[in-house]
């Protein structure tokens, strides 16, 4: 579908000249191919492993105007990912504070109660999302001596088979034991023994496999799935903070105003997980909280964060006073 959104179906790669469809003429394949698998769906002929009544969704894209009258058609969001070039893409925000997240975490336990231990495990465990969709109680591991959490660990270190129907409901990039950072064990903890008790009430508790996270259809949770509640979640997060703006919270205003100008992912908990942790461990430290194979991953992170910045600015700074200091002149001269 995007090899035909660029021109580049039957064009030779040593010899390509692609042409961008247009919005309008993307859309129309985009509900043409939904069309089809609808079809297909329904034809006694063919047997659709993979695909239930339930995916066929209404989407807002798919509205379309003829003779001025809307009309809408049903489409598929799980089996493509269909690129529009020309629409604007929202840059990621890349450095959520504290406000922002721990609104998220109370917005999740009042709409989306299922996803509160998930965005906690990312925002204070600094877990990737497919990692996240992995997690069974068997993988959890806590050590409370008296009553005080010491240690919350993760055991990432192979990939397990949560539902009966065979579909893969995440991946482990890195295996490992994974430990929650210190600072945040009384708040995960807490947050882990409240959604215990949610699946209980819930009747989730007696899934077979263990799953904590439960999708609708009272199977694991899969990573698109959680995505996409995730995503739904955003516009809760944002009016919430919207209130805060309109009552003087001034933190909650900058929030307010960089949700509506850029993207908030699941991976924008991974940031904010690790500029945290940077601003009080060494490097090294921070890429083992964060379950990197190599402390690169996490120079990367630390080269935008803001903190990072203004710490090298000072630096750079007391380099330059000690260097005018001694020399008697400006560093920057020959």
């Amino acid at each position: 579908m995007n090899k035909y959104v660029y021109g580049d179906l039957q064009q030779q790669s040593n010899n390509r000249k692609m042409t961008v469809k247009s919005d309008e003429v993307i859309q129309k394949a985009e509900i043409a191919l939904s069309r089809f698998y609808k079809w297909l769906f329904y034809n006694e002929k063919y047997q659709m492993k993979f695909i239930k009544k339930n995916d066929f969704v209404y989407k807002d894209s798919f509205r379309f105007n003829i003779n001025h009258k809307i009309f809408r058609d049903t489409g598929l969001k799980s089996l493509f990912t269909v690129e529009y070039p020309h629409k604007p893409s929202l840059q990621k925000i890349e450095s959520p504070d504290e406000l922002m997240v721990y609104t998220l975490l109370e917005v999740s336990k009042q709409f989306d109660p299922m996803l509160t231990l998930a965005i906690a495990l990312q925002s204070f465990g600094g877990l990737r999302r497919g990692e996240v969709c992995q997690i069974c109680r068997e993988r959890i591991s806590i050590i409370n001596p008296s009553r005080q959490v010491i240690s919350f660990s993760v055991d990432l270190r192979q990939e397990y088979m949560l539902r009966s129907d065979g579909i893969r409901t995440g991946n482990i990039k890195i295996p490992r034991m994974q430990i929650i950072y210190e600072a945040f064990l009384p708040y995960i903890a807490k947050i882990y023994q409240q959604h215990l008790k949610f699946l209980q009430i819930n009747g989730f508790d007696k899934d077979p496999y263990g799953a904590l996270f439960i999708g609708k259809n009272n199977k694991a949770l899969t990573t698109n799935s959680y995505g996409s509640r995730f995503n739904r979640l955003i516009p809760k997060l944002i009016e919430r903070l919207g209130v805060m703006a309109n009552s003087g919270n001034v933190n909650a205003a900058i929030n307010f105003e960089m949700l509506t100008k850029n993207k908030m992912t699941t991976h924008s908990l991974r940031y904010f997980f690790t500029e945290y942790v940077a601003q009080r461990e060494p490097s090294h430290i921070v890429a083992m909280y964060r379950g990197d194979k190599s402390i690169d991953s996490v120079l990367i992170y630390l080269a935008k964060a803001r903190f990072r910045v203004k710490y090298i600015q000072n630096i750079q700074n007391s380099f330059k006073d000690d260097y005018e200091k001694i020399m008697g002149k400006p560093f920057w001269r020959d």
